[in-house]
């Protein structure tokens, strides 16, 4: 939950479970009758906090009910239940006191989970005390080289957006909600006092309140550039190619895909250095992400220099090519299941 179905908005899911089914393990994507109808032996729950993220309580509490009375039917017919540790709340936090009671009642139906990182891991341990008998594995999110379309250089993808060659381009790209802190980068950014640069702010805004203060702020700069909306496939290397620095404003980082998308297309990151940043920064490489203790015009001139030092090629680690994570996934599936 889910499989390859939110392949558009983030292909993590789908390409870790394509190279699962290629390992000749059966996927079948979640829905409430396929539970009822089929008993099976892993039920891989991703972004449990989903149904509480809709401003809707009615929706939202009712929605939350269902996938609980799910979760105690999984149980009821033996199969054991696996989650993946994206976030440790739901990043609005619309409901503070009612998602306090679903993530006891969530809890303890985990069999085992899955942390991204070994920092991520102890902080799942901190914020679910519940947790800590269950069996736990780190298994890190995969690349996205060779996953969307990388045939164009800089000077083409410049041409299609019209940004002169000689400016340097700082880029925002993914979802827009309030936690990103998109806002802050804009405020930061504009007092730069430097004419040959560039902000692109590219991605979906996750309501129109967001998308109203985002175009507010950067209308008052035209070195802003505002893309709001969803990025086709064929459209994502156009605004990676440009770019010379991908930052990620928010005041923490416990895991981001944005970042790993970034180093697939050779970008440097700046990421704040709380929670994950500084274990990402070691293991993905210092020359390719640098952290950053409080956003300002100071920390984004400096990285953009540090930007424009050569690197070549982003390598990507063992454990973070998708077989190798299909694979180790599929070793912790039987762990659990007790076949190992």
């Amino acid at each position: 939950m889910p499989a390859f179905s939110n392949k558009n908005e983030n292909p993590y899911n789908w390409l870790l479970y394509t190279n699962i089914l290629n390992f000749g393990v059966y996927v079948d994507e979640y829905s409430p009758l396929n539970i009822l109808k089929k008993r099976y032996e892993i039920f891989h729950i991703h972004w449990p906090e989903k149904f509480l993220c809709n401003p809707n309580f009615l929706k939202a509490f009712f929605r939350t009910v269902q996938f609980l009375i799910i979760l105690f039917i999984s149980k009821i017919k033996g199969t054991k239940i696996v989650w993946t540790v994206h976030n440790l709340k739901s990043h609005e936090n619309y409901y503070p006191f009612f998602e306090e009671i679903f993530w006891k009642i969530f809890i303890p139906f985990v069999e085992a989970y899955i942390s991204l990182t070994e920092k991520g891991d102890l902080m799942v341990k901190e914020r679910f005390r519940k947790i800590k008998g269950k069996k736990g594995v780190v298994i890190p999110i995969g690349h996205y080289k060779n996953f969307y379309p990388d045939k164009i250089n800089k000077e083409s993808a410049r041409e299609k957006l019209g940004i002169p060659s000689n400016f340097k381009v700082i880029l925002y790209f993914g979802l827009i909600r309030d936690y990103k802190n998109v806002l802050s980068l804009i405020n930061s950014f504009r007092l730069i006092e430097e004419r040959e640069i560039l902000l692109l702010i590219v991605g979906k805004t996750f309501n129109d309140k967001i998308k109203r203060d985002v175009e507010i702020a950067s209308s008052e700069d035209s070195r802003i550039r505002t893309f709001l909306r969803f990025v086709p496939d064929d459209e994502v290397e156009i605004y990676m190619k440009s770019s010379d620095l991908m930052v990620l404003p928010q005041k923490e980082v416990f895991n981001s895909s944005s970042i790993i998308l970034a180093l697939s297309y050779n970008i440097p990151v700046l990421i704040p250095e709380n929670f994950t940043g500084e274990e990402l920064k070691r293991k993905l490489g210092e020359k390719w992400v640098k952290t950053f203790h409080e956003l300002n015009p100071e920390i984004i001139k400096e990285s953009l220099e540090w930007a424009e030092t050569e690197r070549g090629e982003w390598e990507v680690p063992d454990d973070m090519k998708w077989e190798n994570i299909a694979e180790k996934t599929i070793k912790f599936y039987k762990t659990v299941m007790g076949i190992i």
